[in-house]
C-alpha cells in the first residue's frame, strides 16, 4: 500500500485524514483524469467527473472497507461515475480521431523499415481494440496502459479476477489471431526496434 494511503487509513484526525486525502489527490489527479478521458473524451467533463469521484471519496472515506487500496477504490469510483454519465450521454461515447494520435505511442528507436512496419501495426492493434466491446477495452486498458495487477483491475471493474484474467487471455488470441490472419509481422516489429 502506498505511503499516502497508509497515513489515510491511520488517522484518526479528520482534518488530518483529510490532508491525507489532498496528498491522494495530488499523486492520482493525472492518472485518473486519463482514466476518465479514455471512456468520456470530453476533457471538461472528464474534469467534472474527476472531482466528483474525489468528493465522494472524501465523503465516503470512513466507509472505506481497507479490502483494497485506496487508489483502485477511487478508480471504481470514477468508473461508477463515468457510466452513469454515459448512461445519460450515449453520444458522449464516440470521437472521431485521425493517426496523428499514434505519434505520441510510436517509438523513434526503430530503423526506418521498422518505423513503418510499427506505425502499421500500432494502426491494426488500435483498429482492432476499438471492435471490441467496452467492457473488454476497459480490461485492457486497466491493465496494459494503468499498468493495474489483476486484482486491481477486477477491484475497479467490480468482477472477479478469473474474469480479467479470461478478457486479458481472449484479448492477446484475439489481437494475435487477427494480425496472423492480416500478415502484420508483429514480431519482426518488436525485433528491428528497441525500447528507449
Amino acid at each position: 500500500m502506498d505511503t499516502i494511503e497508509q497515513q489515510i487509513l491511520s488517522q484518526s484526525d479528520h482534518e488530518e485524514n483529510l490532508f491525507a486525502l489532498t496528498e491522494l489527490v495530488r499523486e492520482r489527479r493525472a492518472h485518473l483524469l486519463r482514466f476518465i478521458l479514455r471512456r468520456v473524451r470530453d476533457p471538461a467533463e472528464a474534469e467534472d467527473i474527476m472531482q466528483q469521484a474525489f468528493f465522494e471519496a472524501v465523503k465516503g472515506i470512513r466507509q472505506f472497507r481497507e479490502d483494497s487500496k485506496i487508489s483502485t477504490w477511487l478508480y471504481g469510483i470514477a468508473s461508477k461515475l463515468v457510466t452513469n454519465y454515459l448512461c445519460k450521454s450515449p453520444r458522449a461515447i464516440y470521437r472521431w480521431v485521425d493517426e496523428s494520435v499514434l505519434e505520441l505511442d510510436a517509438s523513434y528507436a526503430c530503423d526506418p523499415h521498422g518505423a513503418v512496419a510499427l506505425r502499421d501495426l500500432l494502426g491494426r492493434l488500435q483498429h482492432h481494440l476499438g471492435m471490441l466491446p467496452e467492457e473488454m477495452r476497459e480490461t485492457i486498458f486497466l491493465v496494459a496502459v494503468e499498468e493495474m495487477s489483476y486484482a486491481e483491475a477486477a477491484a475497479c471493474l467490480h468482477i472477479p479476477v478469473g474474469t480479467v484474467r479470461s478478457r486479458i487471455s481472449r484479448i492477446r488470441a484475439y489481437l494475435e489471431e487477427r494480425l496472423v490472419e492480416e500478415g502484420a509481422g508483429y514480431t519482426s516489429v518488436t525485433r528491428n526496434c528497441t525500447t528507449p
